[in-house]
């Protein structure tokens, strides 16, 4: 003998219940994706990590003198850039104060 119970509920109310159902299998699935995944990374990310090295003198001069020559370039073309955004600044605030001049002012009978 089988019962069945008839209760009428909202569509609403029957979303919210069909997506909370739906929710948990979703959780149960990532949540054990996250359990293993989050030890999994540690051990890979201390696995990874960067050893100290230990440079000679000479090793050392010459990464010095490596990153002293890169340094040098980035700062030039840092200048150029700024050379080249500063001209158009300059440009971008002539071109503003005239259109702000424009609509400020009212237009004359002699201008229609």
């Amino acid at each position: 003998n089988l019962y069945f119970v008839a209760i009428k509920i909202d569509v609403s109310t029957f979303f919210m219940a069909l997506m909370s159902f739906v929710g948990w299998f979703f959780f149960a699935l990532f949540g054990g994706i996250g359990l293993i995944a989050l030890p999994l990374e540690g051990i890979l990310t201390y696995a990874r990590r960067h050893r100290n090295v230990i440079l000679s003198r000479e090793e050392m001069d010459n990464l010095r003198s490596t990153l002293e020559k890169r340094i040098e370039v980035m700062v030039q073309v840092g200048e150029q850039l700024k050379r080249e955004r500063g001209d158009k600044a300059k440009i971008g605030k002539k071109v503003k104060k005239r259109k702000k001049k424009k609509l400020t002012t009212l237009p004359t009978e002699e201008d229609e």
